[in-house]
């Protein structure tokens, strides 16, 4: 990892880590669909369902005392922050 000087470059770096890993789930699961058992299948759904949790959190601001609800296709997660 290079250095970072500036929070866009960090948001940028954050960014790209992100897509990555994503693309390296994706891939995962489409080579091995066949061989992965119930409870792989369920990690590697977990996988996919986290990198797009922090995707959405590091694009949407969140205020303290606001509540953020982020609708996925089988789930939502919704983060309240604190005031303090």
């Amino acid at each position: 990892m290079s250095h970072i000087s500036n929070i866009q470059e960090l948001y940028e770096q954050l960014q790209h880590e992100l897509l990555n890993l994503k693309k390296e789930v994706t891939l995962f699961r489409e080579k091995n669909i066949q061989q992965l058992s119930v409870a792989e299948t369920e990690k590697v759904e977990r996988a996919k369902f986290s990198i797009e949790a922090a995707e959405d959190l590091l694009e949407n601001f969140i205020s303290p005392g606001k509540t953020l609800t982020i609708n996925y296709e089988h789930a939502s997660i919704t983060i309240k922050v604190n005031t303090k």
